[in-house]
């Protein structure tokens, strides 16, 4: 049962509106949009009240945090700043493609996502309110493609994927901890969802933190023994009637119009192939050994990219190196991109090393999968506030005392 938080107490502590803060940044996007549909199904409300009202609400968590997070300002953080900002300037003094004030824009509100997070120490408060947040995702997402089929002229979507994928996570890490009929639902619920969306990464996403939350759990020695008896008894019916039950769900998204695409993917056993990436990874790595020492500048790589894949000039910003890794070698060269790298992975073992208790894991977990996995297939650190919120928590327990 969650105890760790009750509802009627939630403005009395002064860090409840962080924690509605990053409930409103998981889950605003999928929420809003099912709303503002359901709501203009039946009614029109004029000058758009409705979007107007959400966002109204989110911005008054907004402002009425804002003060207290900027009443802990760290020196790193100082410093992540300054490093960012002459990385801008001599990007923008060097060359000034027109998207570049839009990535700077984007680069900026990240990075006060990250002050939000870096203020954050009540883990256990959001550990337990995401728990909350969790369904009401999938179910806003089951809205959106099911009820009012905002998918139905695409192939696939990585949109609504990627908005329920936080939800997937959330449940799944509860269960690791104690039994939840809840969670054990929303789980499978939000899983098909991803399925029924047909992109790849946000499901390889949730593999990925499942075996390491699983790993990690072998090597605490943490009383695991629950979990796997209760994948066990999960598990005994895809054993038993996997065939039959691929073959239902197959069939049953294709009757509805669903896309195929995941399923035809693992069918083909060709989950992690993806031609297009690949060609673009080749390029810059080429481009990595042309600029070993000096990168080529922040941003900058987009203009590279898309000369060489051939996209119109207009759609730039999105030519990314579509990994993290490569991305920050190819902008600022192989020796400070190197030392870049080695620091957050120290960060990242700082972290988890000196995390107090399993809320903390599992903020480290959450935003570990949504904020950086997705960063090592796909999309940029650069307009990423779920990876900025994955350093402000990261640096946040780490500079903790020592256990």
């Amino acid at each position: 049962m969650i105890t760790s938080i009750r509802i009627p107490q939630l403005f009395k502590q002064k860090e409840n509106f962080l924690l509605l803060f990053f409930c409103f940044l998981i889950g605003f996007t999928s929420i809003k949009n099912a709303i503002i549909l359901a709501v203009r199904k039946a009614i029109i409300l004029p000058f758009k009240l409705d979007v107007i009202i959400l966002y109204l609400i989110y911005g008054l968590i907004i402002l009425y945090s804002i003060r207290y997070v900027f009443k802990k300002i760290y020196k790193e953080s100082i410093l992540i700043l300054t490093f960012l900002t002459v990385f801008f300037i001599l990007a923008y003094l060097q060359s000034n493609p027109s998207y570049l004030l839009t990535v700077g824009w984007q680069l900026l509100l990240a990075f006060i996502v990250y002050l939000y997070a870096r203020a954050t120490t009540d883990f256990k408060g959001l550990n337990a309110v995401l728990q909350y947040t969790a369904p009401l995702i999938s179910f806003s997402v089951f809205l959106l493609i099911v009820v009012f089929s905002v998918n139905e002229d695409t192939d696939y979507s990585q949109y609504t994927a990627y908005l329920v994928l936080p939800s997937a996570v959330i449940s799944a890490l509860v269960i690791f901890s104690r039994f939840s009929l809840l969670h054990i639902i929303n789980t499978l619920f939000s899983i098909i969802l991803m399925f029924i969306s047909g992109a790849r990464g946000p499901l390889v996403c949730f593999v990925l933190i499942i075996l390491i939350k699983a790993i990690y759990m072998l090597v605490k020695n943490k009383n695991y023994e629950a979990f796997l008896i209760w994948i066990g008894i999960l598990s005994l019916p895809i054993v038993l009637f996997g065939i039959k039950l691929l073959n239902y769900f197959s069939q049953l998204i294709i009757n509805k119009g669903y896309s195929t695409r995941l399923l035809s993917f693992i069918a083909k056993d060709d989950v992690l192939n993806e031609t297009g990436r690949d060609e673009i990874r080749d390029y810059v790595i080429s481009l990595i050994g042309q600029h070993p020492i000096t990168g080529v500048g922040l941003a900058l790589d987009r203009m590279m990219i898309n000369r060489q894949i051939g996209n119109p000039t207009s759609v730039a910003i999105g030519d990314y190196p579509h990994n993290f890794i490569l991305e920050i070698l190819l902008q600022y060269g192989v020796i400070l991109g190197g030392v870049l790298i080695l620091l957050f992975l120290r960060l990242v073992y700082l972290s988890f090393k000196r995390s107090s208790n399993d809320d903390t894991i599992n903020i480290l977990f959450i935003f570990l999968s949504i904020g950086f996995f997705p960063l090592l297939f796909s999309g940029s650190y650069l307009n990423a506030p779920f990876f900025f919120s994955f350093l402000g928590f990261a640096f946040s327990i780490a500079k903790q005392k020592k256990l």
